[in-house]
């Protein structure tokens, strides 16, 4: 973590949340919008809980090494615009002499933590080398599937968001470990994605076509990741 952290990072909080208390304003209902909130702030929360811990404490771990390789990928497409596409849309497991020792650097062989090295990399474009902001952003991007997922089950048991809130926002362990650059906060997220776009498509019949890419994007991204979830589901 650096100094752009001190400065890009809390810019990030304060504009997330702002957009977050406008949804809320928003909401018909007050409840919901409390559990929204409070949810969204504690995502960001966990989020610098593993900062914390991973760097001052752990001292190394996989969401460090996720974002070096991601800043590796970014630093090629500012100076090597082609070779740095190629690393982000290209096949690892093909010998290309302009990719292979950036292939080797960032392990891309390894296709669960590529694929989250990818995304940081593409986060990390509006980053600017902040390992807060992207955690921010992997945060709220995964805090959209969850509350996707809670807004569903909230439609068919409308008398349970309290527990409901307190089962997929407020657990500790929920929100600390599955926030920041991590593969459980992405799996997390597109697994809420998962299920309630299933539900949208085939038992509500409701906006077929977009429930059906989003099912689709959240079955290869959790494939990807961690397969075993798929088959879990």
């Amino acid at each position: 973590m650096g100094i752009q952290d001190l400065i890009v990072g809390p810019i990030y909080f304060f504009i997330i949340m702002l957009i977050g208390v406008n949804i809320k304003n928003k909401m018909k209902d007050k409840e919901v919008g409390d559990y929204f909130l409070k949810g969204l702030f504690l995502k960001l929360f966990g989020a610098v809980g593993i900062s914390i811990v991973y760097f001052f404490y752990y001292g190394m771990g996989d969401t460090i090494f996720y974002f070096r390789r991601a800043k590796l990928i970014d630093s090629v497409l500012f100076s090597k615009l082609d070779v740095g596409l190629k690393l982000l849309f290209a096949n690892p497991m093909v010998i290309d002499p302009q990719t292979f020792e950036y292939f080797k650097a960032i392990r891309a062989w390894d296709a669960s933590t590529y694929m989250v090295v990818k995304l940081a990399a593409i986060s990390n474009l509006f980053c600017f080398d902040s390992y807060l902001a992207n955690a921010f952003i992997f945060s709220v991007l995964s805090f959209i599937g969850i509350w996707r997922l809670y807004k569903m089950l909230l439609e068919i048991f409308p008398e349970k968001g309290q527990i409901l809130a307190w089962s997929f926002l407020f657990i500790p362990s929920v929100f600390f470990w599955g926030s920041g650059i991590l593969k459980d906060n992405i799996t997390y997220g597109f697994l809420g994605i998962l299920i309630s776009s299933f539900y949208y498509l085939f038992i509500e019949r409701r906006q077929l076509f977009k429930n059906f890419v989003l099912l689709l994007v959240s079955i290869y991204i959790i494939g990807v990741i961690k397969s075993y979830i798929l088959l879990a589901v």
